[in-house]
């Protein structure tokens, strides 16, 4: 952080940051700014290895929704993302206090991190949400909540429509190989109850 003679850090206007991303492979990098450790809403530092690296309004999930704040907000200093010896390493300096943007406080601020799989701007392969206190320097990573409830969706609706409605449909198709009775009316149909008690679920 650098604070200028005479600037108190607390209520510094003219305080910068210089930070630095570095990536093991070669890929696009990110870091984020947040107001609530969410993507959407956010801004971000974003460099291209042999691009300009810019700031970006992150305004939604999608590739078109992630656009390069206008020529006005393109304040940085110092920076540069470049590919070397296997890494790839984003350094800029930024003023900590925009208007109209994340102000990056002395206490503590949601962070986000993302990284791609190629030099390239696409959907990120990984991504994260930290909370860093710039006083202390005690860091946090944010956790996505109810991540046990989703995962538990997830396979639930994968036994639904993965297994069990597939293994109805193969009961009525192929019920010329079971023994005559209606077994396989029965299979049919039990299968499908489970899938919609889980589907429900």
């Amino acid at each position: 952080i650098n604070v200028p003679d005479g600037q108190a850090p607390e209520t510094c206007d003219g305080c910068t940051i210089d930070m630095e991303l570095i990536y093991d492979g070669e890929a696009w990098v990110s870091i984020g700014f947040s107001l609530n450790g969410r993507m959407i809403g956010s801004e971000a530092v974003i460099g291209i290895p042999g691009s300009t690296t810019l700031k970006y309004n992150l305004n939604g999930y999608t590739d078109n929704l992630v656009q390069p704040m206008p020529q006005e907000q393109q304040t940085l200093t110092d920076a540069s993302t470049v590919f070397q010896n296997g890494q790839t390493i984003m350094k800029f300096t930024k003023i900590m206090k925009e208007p109209g943007e994340v102000e990056i406080l002395f206490g503590d601020n949601d962070f986000l991190w993302a990284h791609g799989s190629a030099p390239a701007l696409t959907y990120h392969a990984s991504r994260s949400a930290f909370v860093l206190n710039l006083s202390s320097g005690a860091a946090q990573e944010v956790t996505a909540p109810n991540k046990g409830l989703w995962l538990a969706h997830g396979v639930i609706l994968f036994l639904a429509w993965g297994v069990f409605v597939p293994f109805a449909v193969q009961a009525s198709l192929l019920r010329k190989l079971l023994p005559e009775g209606g077994i396989w009316l029965q299979i049919h149909r039990g299968l499908n109850t489970i899938s919609l008690a889980l589907f429900i679920a």
